[in-house]
């Protein structure tokens, strides 16, 4: 297993840093922009709830590499549908790209670890 920080940075250890750092980032940075943005409103349980999700999937990321990786992906994609259905500015959809970012970070760690582990077998 994996520590959380590797002592020696190669390509296996980077990639599987790198995805739940950025998710941990964006857990950390949704949840103070919802609550600086809309206080203690009705519309802070909304963004709590989006928040939730996010963490659900974060979890399941950790657990499972390709289920979180996919559903990083598939909620990047709801989100530039939710936007685009409002009407909003397409600069918007750059909201969503640490979705889609996230979500191929966590693809990319688990078909490196399957390739690496599929070379150790032919050897």
């Amino acid at each position: 297993m994996v520590a959380f920080i590797p002592d020696q940075w190669n390509t296996s250890s980077i990639l599987q840093f790198a995805p739940r750092l950025f998710s941990s980032f964006l857990l950390v940075t949704w949840i103070s922009s919802i609550f600086f943005m809309y206080g203690f409103s009705h519309e802070l349980i909304v963004g709590l709830m989006v928040w939730l999700i996010l963490v659900s999937t974060t979890l399941i990321a950790l657990k499972n590499e390709i289920i979180g990786g996919c559903l990083f992906t598939v909620f990047g994609i709801a989100f530039v549908i939710v936007i685009m259905g409002k009407g909003a500015d397409p600069s918007y959809i750059a909201v969503s790209s640490p979705l889609f970012i996230i979500g191929l970070l966590f693809l990319a760690s688990y078909l490196y670890e399957e390739h690496i582990q599929a070379s150790r077998v032919e050897m």
